[in-house]
């Protein structure tokens, strides 16, 4: 949701793309050898990015929160998959 809220060049948008890859490693890795793990970079990565999202969130307007939501159930119903990304 940050991805999807914040403005362009907002501080949140790199950690919330951190927190994306760290993801993105941990599915792959899950799929590549039929286990789930998590390093200590990646725990680091969503520990941290988990705070600043929320922090970022509780300042954001109800109502954006949910026409991001919205668009992203949209998107989904639309196409069977959600991007995650900066819009």
């Amino acid at each position: 949701m940050a991805r999807r809220i914040a403005p362009d060049g907002h501080a949140i948008l790199p950690v919330a793309q951190a927190m994306v890859e760290a993801v993105t490693k941990i599915q792959a890795r899950a799929q590549r050898t039929g286990t789930f793990g998590v390093n200590g970079d990646e725990m680091r990565v969503l520990r941290e990015g988990v705070g600043k999202t929320m922090v970022f969130l509780r300042g954001v307007p109800n109502v954006e929160i949910v026409r991001a939501i919205l668009a992203a159930v949209r998107e989904f119903n639309w196409t069977g998959v959600l991007r995650v990304h900066h819009q």
